[in-house]
């Protein structure tokens, strides 16, 4: 009997041993895709297959892809080539084939044995961005807070019905970058079960490093914004393992910065989104690559995804076909604290210039030469010789010259003003002022002895009618006009 159970386990482990060798021979682990590797980003016309094996068997490899076409959301799978005898490279031409971006391209290996036995290995994660792209161009202007009109540089985004218009503007201020989305819809009421205003959406997707990759990295924000519900943000993480499984994993969470929709029934809808400038590390980027994608109802009341974007659904959220945004300077006319500042400085020019005229009209100046009878001027060469006998003294009045003259103060005074143009004492004040400024000019007496030989009551008498007559002080007069 223990002879037996020997012999038994001797056999077993003799099966063990082949089953085992056999499982070797004929598991994945014998063939492996050895490129594209995962994350594969091809920019070529050719995408060269290769894979490696260490099975002797193999009667052949059937490759097949897994794409998608323009504007289509059904993938395409395609045989693309039989290989038959190493080493197992296929090349395929790629040429005619539109990108693949967000989803990629996977490809199986079907490998035949020459047993009969099939198996197959799979490559995912693969991304072709051969294709040229062209990208449109648009720009943010300034202005503030709150506004609710559309730029003159404004965002079309092609609906997927005739009655169907939408369109966007973005503008950035100190606080905020704001999307402005209006939708005009015939068919919209705000009636609409919440569950089905939760559906309908936008999504805005913004790119700061213009990283151009074919699928969402954490540089990428994504904000989304339904009709009925909380807007939230979206943060993406690509993940790739070693076998070529790509997976895009997403985080989301609630916005906490204020937004308004406004929704009229039969007209449509606004969505105005400030995106503030905390989310961008405290500094808007000058220029950054967005896309804006909508879910609207079709004709049947049927959720379609339309983007700014042309491309399949897929795509559009993939930062390889996002068009560009460029900040513009904030404009002169829209900086209050620049016009604040220009109003304050022009004000305060205008009212000095206003100042200058007055000041200029009412300045004393001796009358041009005027034609006199020859009474008035006899009558006024004796009014300068009783002025110039008696300037020094400070009790001069017109009363006193006029009892000299024979004739009345009254009369005095008119003629006075209508030969010079200044009154009696401006007159009397501006014959002082011409003799201290030649005491000033040819003397070192100081200005206050200088006031009293000219009749002046005190100095400061003297600079007042200085100051009014010539427009500077007895010092500043010396100090330029004295003679040395």
């Amino acid at each position: 009997m223990v002879f037996i159970n020997k012999i038994y386990m001797k056999y077993t482990v003799f099966f063990l041993l082949i089953v085992s060798l056999f499982s070797l021979i004929y598991s994945d682990e014998c063939i492996i895709f050895n490129s594209p590797k995962p994350g594969k980003i091809i920019t070529s016309p050719q995408c060269t297959l290769s894979l490696e094996s260490s099975c002797k068997d193999i009667k052949k490899i059937e490759l097949q892809a897994r794409y998608f076409s323009l504007f289509s959301d059904t993938a395409n799978i395609v045989n693309i080539g039989t290989l038959d005898k190493p080493p197992y490279q296929f090349i395929w031409d790629i040429s005619s084939l539109p990108n693949q971006l967000f989803a990629g391209v996977a490809f199986l290996a079907e490998v035949y044995h020459k047993n009969g036995s099939i198996y197959d290995i799979r490559r995912e994660g693969v991304f072709f961005a051969h294709q040229a792209i062209v990208y449109k161009r648009k720009t943010v202007v300034y202005d503030f807070p709150g506004s609710r009109k559309l730029s003159s540089d404004t965002i079309v985004i092609p609906g997927n019905r005739e009655n169907l218009s939408i369109k966007s503007s973005i503008y950035w201020n100190e606080k905020s970058l704001t999307f402005l989305i209006a939708v005009d819809d015939p068919f919209f009421h705000s009636n609409l079960p919440k569950s089905a205003l939760s559906d309908i959406c936008v999504e805005i997707m913004l790119d700061p490093s213009i990283s151009r990759k074919p699928y969402p990295s954490k540089e990428v924000i994504a904000f989304n914004i339904p009709l009925y519900g909380i807007p939230y943000i979206i943060n993406y993480k690509p993940a790739f393992d070693e076998t070529g499984t790509f997976k895009l994993i997403s985080n989301s969470s609630t916005c906490d910065f204020p937004y308004s929709i406004f929704k009229e029934d039969y007209k449509g809808y606004e969505i105005l989104f400030p995106i503030p400038k905390k989310i961008f590390g405290g500094v808007i980027p000058d220029s950054l690559t967005c896309n804006i994608a909508l879910k609207v109802m079709d004709k049947n009341n049927h959720l379609k995804t339309v983007s700014w974007v042309r491309t399949n659904q897929y795509d559009i959220h993939s930062p390889f076909v996002w068009n560009t945004i460029v900040r513009l300077p904030k404009p002169f006319y829209k900086n209050l604290i620049l016009i604040f500042s220009a109003g304050f400085i022009a004000g305060l020019i205008f009212i000095m210039l206003i100042w200058i005229i007055i000041s200029s009209a009412r300045k004393p100046k001796l009358k041009k030469a005027i034609e006199k009878t020859e009474a008035e001027q006899k009558l006024f060469d004796n009014l300068k010789e009783a002025i110039d006998r008696q300037i020094t003294y400070k009790n001069i009045t017109n009363e006193i010259v006029a009892k000299e003259l024979h004739i009345s103060p009254k009369k005095l005074n008119n003629l006075v003003k209508r030969l010079t143009g200044f009154s009696f004492h401006n007159y009397l004040m501006l014959a002082r002022i011409e003799i201290a400024k030649e005491r000033l000019r040819s003397s070192f007496c100081n200005e206050s002895t200088i006031a009293d030989a000219c009749g002046f009551k005190d100095e400061a008498e003297l600079e007042k009618y200085f100051l009014k007559f010539e427009h500077t002080t007895p010092a500043k007069y010396r100090e330029k006009q004295q003679v040395t």
